[in-house]
């Protein structure tokens, strides 16, 4: 708030002019009366001295007062009187005139403040303030009574007017001003206070001054009934007086440049306006309205093109002094001069400055400076007049002592022994203190670390194989890294095969090469330097065996295998013989003095010779050696061979079995001569060298392998010892074949009874005492009844060791049985072992056999153990019938109990007589109690009657215990546990019998399909006639397959000569073929001969 003091001694002119002077430091458009002053500060002389005036409070800087503003303000309202102090007018000694005191009341005494705003169209509403009006109450009037009756009754566009109270200001106040979006209408602090709401408080207090009111409420009422009686007009008529507030009567006219200021500094290169206009007087009285240079000439230059030229304001009498583009050739004094009534020449003049402004010459915006290195920060800066520089670090000014790192210079801050810390935000200011013109440049430091890079190991690298190595390097920022190859001075990174990353340093070389052994040099940059680093790169070769040649010596006499390797480092080379798992080691063998191995390295080439020399060489010296070459890197291979020669031997085919032969079929003599070269075979019989030219004589094969075919046709001369002889360069060796005569079987030496029945007999054979060296193929029986010619009888063939049965004959009928055997060659006589029997006569059946486990088998008193609590399955063997066929099965079972050493049986705890077909072999007995013995007991039926009965014993399971909790899930028996158990154990060992067959073929698998072969390849044999005279020869001497012989006159279909069988008689449906399956025999008509074996 501006206070004004007036001496009571000055005129109102004085106080005139200083008013005006206030209003022109205010910016205030207008003048004050002299009048108005007059008015207000009539000057007596007081007993105090000097008084002052009335405080004026600068309520707003324009004369135009808006009908639609709202003006608000407080006001109190006194009871009686005035609570302040009043000046009168009195000359001396009338201090105590009645008119010059003021009157009092006694009791009540008090006043009200009260809130309340005007309009141009009439008053607000009044509010009254209970307590002191501070900045809440404040806020709330604003809130509850201003806002709302403004949003009501005035229009959307208005302004709200007060003065400058600390209560008005405050924050408070502020806030609830822009959140309600209400516009303030500019009030200067220390203004006049010329609101006219104060013309109404003042009407207000006059009016209630000389009533008599004797309480507050009465008071409040009373203010309430005069404010609502203010005439509209009131209002107009002071809102209307407001243009006449700021008139201070006529006085001499002036002119104003704006910008005001005597003295004007501009920055060269800027533009610049300058206005004149009348600040006092009529401006219809100015004519002549002109600018003058420094030079005293007149400006009229108009054209914008020019640098400097003048324009008439459009809405006012004034003219603009426009400069484009501020030099400093216009700096000078201008002046705006016009004529005032045609009769004043007024004036207004304004001196222009020049400036050079702040001009940043030199200043990057980032700037490096070394660790441990004097660095200067560049900032280099001109201007007119000169600035002064001061530099801040993250916003705070340096301080600079004698033990400060930081130096000030004329072009910038040096820095001494720079460290990482320094980092940071660097200003430049540059300030002119005549012009009061700052300038800021923002430096961004940053300390640089040279690179330092970490020693490299050396590196070894595989030849054909990736590579990497890794430089690495401490340093701020990170380095850059190139890769030189020492001797060639090479930039890798444009070198086929290297790869250079130039912001880790790693190099990688994919498929190294043996050149690519040398030092290479790594260099790591940054902005503040460089540093290198040297790596001896090794390349390592693999090992390669580039020459191993076979060789061949006789035997005993030396052998020499050489083996050539080469690889980085040279490898070490040895031998090994593949049938041996050692190596040989250096010098002469431990294990054999004849052998010795020596080795010759050659580091630099990165060769080694390895000599493996073998003295008194033998046979078991053949064979392949392997060359075996290693170094770090890994191991190589390469087999050789030594081949040992060595004369002929037939130590493979010495011990030869004989060779079998008869009528035209021919033998074949095999001669196998092992040596080293390959022998030369001839053949020789009773000294005589054989050839091909006769006919019965065949060669196949002159060596090693040579085959001779010998076809006797019933010549007993051409059976004997037949000379094979082998030859080569280091010797002759020979070996004897025999060829011998095969002939039929003798007599069948014993044949006995085995077993008996009704309709089956069991013979037990014993063949000749002579075979004639070819073995037995099948027995053959002839039989008949008694009374029956032979022509007509039954013949059955059984393969040799089978079980020897024949079935369907008729009970108590005599049977005649005649037998012989056969091989190759053909049948033998029927003369030895013949029989004569007489069948039994029919009966019952033959006890049945019930099967038990393994383990049970062969006891004598059998007890199973059934795996389920209440049943068993009973299978049985089906018995022989005795003549009569089985119809049914009786099976029945009893409670038993085993005491005093014996088992008792239960009557009262058997079952019924259960009756099966007989089709059947198995029965579920069912409702069996748990963990009971019981014995069963099972017979055979036929036409005849039942079989004695077969008996066994069982004990049944053991049941679930009530005691016991069951488990609500499923629950697997005993008994299923044991079968899971025992498929598992199956399948295991089918499974390692498959492994057995398929790796070593061996098992039961193995076994059986030899056993397919072979049966396959005597029934083709057998077919045939012939006979295999020597055994097969190894497939890895790649010697030629057995010869099938000439099929034989007789054949296996007829076994009986032609002139005992007659046609008509034998029939094809009694001939009789047994099958025994090892618990049961089976007989079935057949074709005698071509199914007759087991």
């Amino acid at each position: 708030m501006l206070i004004l003091f007036f001496h009571s001694k000055k005129t109102a002119a004085e106080a005139h002019r200083e008013l005006h002077k206030v209003y022109e430091q205010r910016s205030v458009i207008g003048s004050v009366a002299s009048k108005t002053v007059i008015s207000m500060l009539t000057t007596v002389r007081v007993k105090e001295g000097p008084k002052p005036s009335k405080t004026l409070n600068w309520r707003h800087s324009s004369m135009r007062i808006h009908a639609k503003r709202n003006k608000s303000d407080e006001s109190k309202f006194n009871s009686t009187g005035s609570d302040g102090r009043r000046y009168v007018r009195r000359g001396p000694n009338e201090a105590m005139n009645p008119k010059h005191t003021i009157k009092t009341v006694q009791g009540f005494g008090g006043n009200v403040l009260i809130s309340g705003c005007m309009f141009y169209t009439g008053v607000g509403p009044l509010h009254k303030i209970n307590g002191i009006m501070d900045r809440d109450v404040y806020v709330d009037i604003l809130s509850n009574v201003m806002l709302p009756y403004a949003e009501d009754h005035l229009s959307v566009l208005w302004k709200y007017q007060q003065d400058n109270d600390p209560k008005h200001t405050a924050k408070i106040a502020k806030d609830w001003f822009r959140q309600n979006h209400v516009d303030l209408l500019d009030w200067p602090s220390c203004s006049p206070d010329l609101n006219p709401i104060e013309n109404l408080w003042q009407d207000m207090k006059l009016r209630i001054r000389d009533k008599n009111i004797s309480s507050l409420e009465k008071l409040f009422r009373c203010v309430e009934e005069v404010w609502s009686n203010i005439p509209v007009k009131r209002c107009q008529h002071l809102i209307h007086s407001m243009p006449r507030r700021w008139t201070c009567g006529q006085e001499s006219a002036a002119l104003e440049i704006q910008p005001r200021g005597q003295e004007l500094s501009r920055v060269e290169g800027e533009s610049m306006a300058l206005t004149c206009k009348l600040k006092i007087g009529d401006s219809n009285q100015v004519s002549q309205l002109e600018w003058v240079d420094s030079r005293d000439e007149v400006i009229r230059n108009t054209d914008i093109r020019q640098g400097i030229y003048i324009q008439q304001l459009q809405d006012e009498n004034g003219i603009m002094l426009i400069f484009d583009k501020l030099r400093k050739n216009m700096e000078g004094s201008y002046t705006c001069r016009a004529s005032y009534a045609k009769t004043e020449l007024v004036t207004a003049t304004v001196t222009l400055k020049i400036i050079m402004d702040i001009t940043w010459t030199n200043v990057p915006a980032e700037q490096f400076p070394i660790i441990g290195t004097s660095h200067k920060l560049i900032c280099i800066v001109n201007g007119d007049p000169y600035p002064i520089i001061d530099w801040l670090r993250e916003g705070q000014r340096l301080t600079l002592d004698s033990n400060s790192r930081y130096v000030i210079e004329t072009d910038g801050l040096r820095i001494n022994d720079a460290q990482e810390s320094d980092d940071g935000l660097y200003t430049c200011r540059a300030l002119v203190p005549s012009t009061g013109k700052v300038g800021e440049r923002v430096i961004r430091v940053e300390v640089l670390i040279p690179p330092k890079l970490q020693p490299i190991a050396p590196v070894q690298i595989v030849e054909g194989e990736q590579a990497r190595v890794e430089c690495k390097a401490t340093s701020k920022p990170p380095s850059n890294y190139t890769w030189i190859r020492e001797d060639t001075r090479e930039d890798l990174s444009i070198k086929d095969r290297f790869t250079v990353d130039a912001r880790t340093g790693v190099l990688s070389i994919s498929k190294v090469e043996s050149a690519d052994d040398s030092t290479y040099k790594c260099v790591a940059k940054n902005p503040g330097g460089r540093d290198e680093q040297l790596v001896n790169i090794t390349v390592l070769a693999k090992p390669k065996i580039y020459q191993l040649l076979n060789i061949t010596r006789p035997v005993g006499q030396e052998a020499e295998i050489l083996c050539k390797a080469s690889g980085r480092p040279a490898p070490y080379v040895t031998f090994r013989k593949l049938n041996r798992q050692d190596t040989f080691t250096l010098g002469v063998q431990p294990d054999d003095g004849r052998v010795e191995l020596e080795n010759e390295v050659f580091e630099k080439k990165g060769e080694t010779f390895a000599k493996l020399i073998i003295r008194r060489l033998v046979r078991e010296d053949d064979g392949l050696y392997e060359c075996i070459a290693e170094n770090k890197v890994e191991k190589a291979y390469t087999n050789g061979h030594i081949t040992v020669e060595f004369p002929p031997t037939f130590e493979r085919t010495k011990d030869y079995p004989p060779v079998w032969t008869w009528a035209d079929k021919p033998g074949n003599l095999t001669c196998i001569a092992e040596s080293i070269p390959n022998a030369t075979i001839i053949w020789k019989w009773n000294n005589i060298e054989l050839d091909s030219t006769r006919n019965n004589i065949k060669i196949q094969g002159k060596g090693p392998i040579s085959s001779l075919l010998v076809t006797p046709f019933n010549n007993p001369t051409f059976y004997g010892r037949y000379e094979c002889i082998a030859s080569n360069k280091l010797g002759t060796a020979s070996t004897f074949l025999e060829l011998r005569e095969a002939k039929v079987p003798g007599a069948v030496q014993q044949v006995t009874i085995e077993a008996v029945t009704a309709t089956t007999i069991k013979f037990n054979i014993v063949g000749p005492a002579d075979q004639t060296g070819l073995p037995l193929r099948t027995f053959v029986s002839r039989f008949r009844l008694d009374g029956m010619p032979w022509d007509r009888a039954w013949n059955i063939t059984w393969s040799v060791n089978a079980p020897y049965i024949i079935e369907g004959l008729t009970p108590q009928r005599t049977y005649d049985f005649a037998f012989a055997a056969t091989n190759d060659v053909g049948i033998g006589g029927f003369g030895g072992g013949n029989q004569r029997y007489t069948m039994p006569t029919r009966s019952v059946p033959t006890e049945p056999k019930i099967f038990v486990p393994q383990e049970n088998a062969g006891l004598r008193d059998i007890l199973v153990n059934s795996p389920y609590a209440d049943r068993y399955e009973l299978r049985w063997k089906v018995p022989h019938d005795n003549g009569d066929p089985i119809d049914h099965y009786v099976i029945r079972y009893c409670v038993t109990q085993f005491k005093d050493g014996q088992w008792i049986d239960s009557t009262s705890e058997c079952s019924s007589e259960i009756n099966v077909s007989f089709q059947h072999q198995s029965y579920d007995l069912e409702h069996l109690v748990p963990d009971t013995t019981y014995k069963l007991e099972l017979r055979a039926h036929n036409p005849i009657g039942l079989s004695s009965p077969a008996e066994i014993r069982i004990k049944t399971a053991r049941g679930l215990d009530a005691a016991i909790p069951s488990n609500d899930g499923p629950a697997l028996s005993s008994g299923l546990i044991l079968g899971i158990v025992i498929a598992c154990v199956i399948v295991v060992l089918v499974l390692v019998d498959i492994a057995c067959f398929c790796v070593n073929r061996t098992g039961i698998l193995a076994f059986c399909c030899d056993c397919a072969r072979s049966k396959r390849v005597d029934e083709e044999e057998s077919k045939l006639g012939s006979y295999k005279a020597a055994p097969a020869h190894p497939n890895s001497l790649n010697l030629p397959q057995p010869i099938k012989l000439v099929p034989s006159p007789e054949s296996e279909r007829e076994p009986l000569s032609p002139e005992n069988r007659s046609p008509q008689i034998i029939d094809e449906k009694k001939s009789l073929t047994v099958e025994y399956d090892g618990k049961e025999v089976r007989t079935k008509p057949t074709e005698i001969g071509r199914h007759s074996a087991v």
